[in-house]
């Protein structure tokens, strides 16, 4: 497995880093962690996920 490029470990790696963040934000705005009831029919609640891709 190569280090760097596409396809590359380090590219896995920011991925996870990036996708965490963005996560950790989401809960911080919201003001509750994902799957607490305490933002249902509050409508600014979490509506389900899908599946990231690349924008290449």
């Amino acid at each position: 497995m190569n280090l760097v490029g596409e396809g590359g470990l380090l590219a896995g790696l920011v991925k996870l880093v990036l996708e965490g963040a963005l996560e950790a934000e989401l809960t911080e705005h919201l003001g509750y962690e994902k799957g607490d009831k305490a933002g249902a029919g509050s409508g600014n609640s979490r509506n389900g996920t899908s599946k990231k891709r690349s924008g290449r």
